[in-house]
């Protein structure tokens, strides 16, 4: 479970934020200037409608949102609940991610004018309304794709504690009651019998790994294989389970680095599946 205390910014932290970015809209209205990487440091002003983004941490602003929503972060937490029969569950939180390419500093303000500006304040969703305002609508990206967002700022400023789109762009597979999260991967090359091994690891809410899927790259052969490996509590493999094997139509051998990128957000949703099953006794 998430058990980090949360960190917000303080009425006087908003207030400093507040004095300072008028002075930034002054000078730097067109661009952005990083002014330091402390929590309140301003990261950029809209012109448009004065709203602003600092840094910020974990807990809030553009690190709040990268960590959270950006399409690249690995980042998972654990959290509990209450089943409607009355016992008590634990799920990964799994928030909607941002479309990839995007320019956080540039995009994030751009998506934040278009909800501020044209969309709606919500206060039918708002969990948190003493502390927030929370407006939605949508931005319409440059290949015309309109996808709705939803903008928190913190109540009676223009000071954003978080941005994100109210469902993942494009859509993600996720898979249901799914207990682990996937980790970095990473690939090696084995120069004496000329294979990449690529290994995408499977974490529980300890850190340790329990799974992990293990891609064979022989180049030479033009062909791939896939491996899924079962751990046991000491962190040692306990089982090998041979998933397949298919072609490879890469006209060049990639690097490790470009082996590691390719599977890092492949969708393995079938092998999620066999290691949730596994774990519930329900394949041996």
């Amino acid at each position: 479970m998430n058990t980090t205390p949360e960190v917000l910014l303080t009425s006087s932290q908003l207030a400093q934020i507040t004095t300072a970015a008028a002075g930034y809209l002054l000078k730097h209205a067109d661009r952005v200037v990083i002014m330091g990487l402390a929590a309140t440091s301003i990261q950029r002003v809209s012109p448009a409608s004065g709203l602003i983004l600092v840094a910020g941490n974990e807990h809030t602003g553009l690190n709040h949102i990268q960590v959270r929503h950006s399409p690249d972060s690995l980042h998972r937490t654990w959290l509990e609940y209450t089943a409607p029969s009355g016992e008590k569950k634990v799920r990964i939180d799994d928030p909607s991610r941002f479309r990839p390419g995007l320019m956080p500093v540039f995009d994030y303000i751009s998506i934040a004018d278009a909800v501020y500006l044209h969309g709606a304040l919500e206060t039918k969703n708002n969990r948190r309304p003493t502390e927030f305002e929370l407006y939605e609508g949508a931005y319409i990206y440059p290949d015309g794709i309109a996808v709705v967002h939803r903008l928190l700022l913190y109540r009676g400023t223009k000071i954003i504690h978080s941005l994100f789109p109210k469902e993942s762009v494009p859509a993600r597979k996720k898979t249901k009651d799914f207990l682990l999260r996937r980790g970095q991967a990473s690939a090696t090359w084995y120069t004496a019998s000329a294979v990449t091994k690529t290994t995408i690891p499977y974490l529980n809410q300890e850190g340790r790994i329990r799974y992990a899927i293990s891609i064979y790259l022989r180049f030479s052969e033009k062909r791939e294989e896939i491996e899924l490996v079962k751990y046991d509590a000491s962190g040692q493999p306990e089982l090998y389970l041979p998933i397949g094997s298919q072609a490879y139509e890469g006209a060049i051998a990639p690097s490790p680095v470009a082996e590691s990128f390719r599977w890092q957000y492949a969708d393995f949703s079938a092998l999620e599946v066999i290691m949730r099953d596994t774990d519930k006794g329900l394949i041996t």
